[in-house]
């Protein structure tokens, strides 16, 4: 993704349109509208929510408020997956054991 991301309070919030243009710049196929309802579809993204970033500029002034998707942070939380072993005689076992040939 490019551009800042803002993490806040369970949410990520970043712009649509630079995101969107990296997606066509990588063989994206699918237009703005179609995209933008598979994120609200898929992933709970909410548009057009105004978001004024942390910081200030050069002058000294805060940034202003810009329009930005939501996206909840807990669809980026991955699941973790645990693995199994065996025995040789075919038993299920918490730890890997290797055997010499």
């Amino acid at each position: 993704m490019t551009g800042a991301v803002l993490e806040e309070e369970g949410y990520v919030y970043f712009k649509f349109q630079p995101y969107f243009d990296d997606l066509k710049r990588n063989e994206w196929k699918k237009d703005e509208q179609r995209t933008s309802h598979m994120l609200e579809t898929y992933f709970q993204a909410e548009f057009s929510q105004l978001k004024r970033y942390p910081g200030k500029d050069k002058n000294g002034k805060y940034f202003p408020a810009i329009r930005c998707a939501k996206l909840p942070l807990d669809i980026f939380k991955k699941e973790k997956r645990t693995r199994s072993y065996y025995n040789a005689d075919g038993r299920r076992s918490s730890t890997p054991r290797f055997y010499k040939t």
